[in-house]
């Protein structure tokens, strides 16, 4: 009788050990990088051979602090975004493969949300242009993703575990859109005129009014 008096406070505690605690939650984590392995999702820049909204081709060079900013945004929805803290990068360790983080954490969220993501890529002009906005404001060439949605890694507040992916998952290929020189511009066709203007956007979304 007094063995199993023993045993009970035991197995008490050894189940309260490995029961999750509600209201534990972790911060979201996500695997902010572009390559995983064999797959890839490159980014690119214009090709100086063909300027004027080409295929993307020519991915961002390899190197360290390049003139190339890439930062991940996140929100609920596509019209919250907000860069994430921490994720400028501008060291790239292979062509369009930016040097990312396999375990990176978005203040602000917790394991097991689903957000919105994007990344968004700019020419810094050699460091001058330190946020997605000042590159917009001082007329640097831009790109951005299509946004997409992702179940951030980690623990949810009823004690659930998350694995975060291994790569940004619905992440596709894209780049930077350059600006087209006004002589140019003006020679194209009507719909092409149309496509150019309209291919750059400010920060609110909003479409830029044609150059003049």
């Amino acid at each position: 009788m007094k063995k199993s008096t023993l045993l009970t406070p035991l197995l008490f505690l050894s189940l309260l050990a490995t029961t999750p605690c509600w209201g534990q939650a972790t911060v979201g984590r996500v695997a902010y990088v572009n390559q995983s392995g064999t797959v890839k999702v490159p980014l690119y820049i214009p090709d100086p051979q063909s300027p004027l909204y080409p295929p993307f081709t020519t991915p961002v060079p390899k190197g360290t602090a390049t003139t190339y900013t890439v930062e991940l945004w996140f929100g609920t929805d596509v019209n919250s975004l907000a860069p994430a803290a921490g994720s400028q990068i501008r060291d790239w360790a292979g062509p369009g493969i930016f040097k990312g983080n396999a375990n990176f954490d978005i203040a602000g969220t917790q394991g097991g949300e689903t957000v919105w993501l994007k990344l968004r890529l700019w020419d810094n002009g050699g460091g001058r242009f330190n946020s997605w906005a000042s590159a917009l404001n001082a007329g640097a060439e831009v790109g951005e993703s299509t946004p997409f949605s992702l179940t951030l890694g980690g623990i949810d507040d009823t004690g659930g575990v998350h694995a975060p992916v291994t790569l940004l998952s619905g992440l596709k290929s894209f780049g930077i859109l350059p600006i087209p020189e006004p002589t140019l511009l003006w020679s194209l066709p009507p719909l092409a005129l149309i496509t150019a203007t309209a291919g750059r956007r400010n920060a609110k979304g909003t479409f830029l009014k044609p150059l003049r």
